[in-house]
């Protein structure tokens, strides 16, 4: 295994332990800040406002 194997491993494990735990601003700071999820098939009108404001509100 090489070492970025090792990094890319890691980012991993980080990017799903932020996620189950619901730690949005840990999630934040591991994705590329150009990131955006578009998931049409999850909601039935056009979000406004930050992906975190969305993700903490249930919705």
């Amino acid at each position: 295994m090489t070492a970025a194997d090792t990094d890319r491993e890691a980012l991993a494990r980080a990017y799903y332990e932020a996620l189950d735990a619901g730690d949005y601003d840990r999630l934040a700071s591991l994705l590329d800040p150009a990131f955006v999820q578009r998931r049409p098939d999850r909601t039935s009108r056009v979000a406004t406002g930050s992906w975190r404001s969305c993700a903490t509100s249930g919705r």
